[in-house]
This record gives C-alpha cells, sequence and structure tokens, in this order.
C-alpha cells in the first residue's frame, strides 16, 4: 500500500469503502487505522468513532488530525 493512500478523501474512496461507511449507524471501531481517513469522514458526519493501532506512529497522526478517541493497543 502507499503511503498516499492513507490520506484520501472521501470523494477518492473506493465504492465498496464508501458503501460499507454509508452503512455505519452506531459507533464504529476502527482496527488498523493508520492515518484515519475514514474516522475523519465518520466524524464529519456527527457518528461517533474509535480508532486502535499497533502503531505509536499512526495513532499519533490520527491525534494530529483531530481523532481524540485513537489508542494505541
Amino acid at each position: 500500500m502507499h503511503l498516499p493512500y492513507l490520506f484520501i478523501n472521501h470523494l477518492e474512496t473506493p465504492s465498496l469503502e464508501k458503501t460499507a461507511l454509508k452503512l455505519s449507524k452506531c459507533t464504529v471501531l476502527g482496527i488498523g487505522y493508520w492515518a484515519g481517513s475514514h474516522s475523519l469522514y465518520l466524524k464529519s458526519k456527527g457518528q461517533e468513532e474509535k480508532s486502535i493501532d499497533t502503531s505509536v506512529g499512526a495513532i499519533e497522526v490520527c491525534l494530529l488530525r483531530g481523532l481524540n478517541q485513537a489508542h494505541v493497543l
């Protein structure tokens, strides 16, 4: 996976992923969330999300992007 893909905006998201995001109706737990692009979209729609990852760097990026519910496993 190329690094720029981790920072795509919703317009660039593949259709299958857009469908999954559209169907989510409750709190979403993102596992292995890299840069948190999907969480940012859900947050912009007022949906609660929580992100976990084993990478300290990935969680730091999520926190810098305003995803306060991002935690290192």
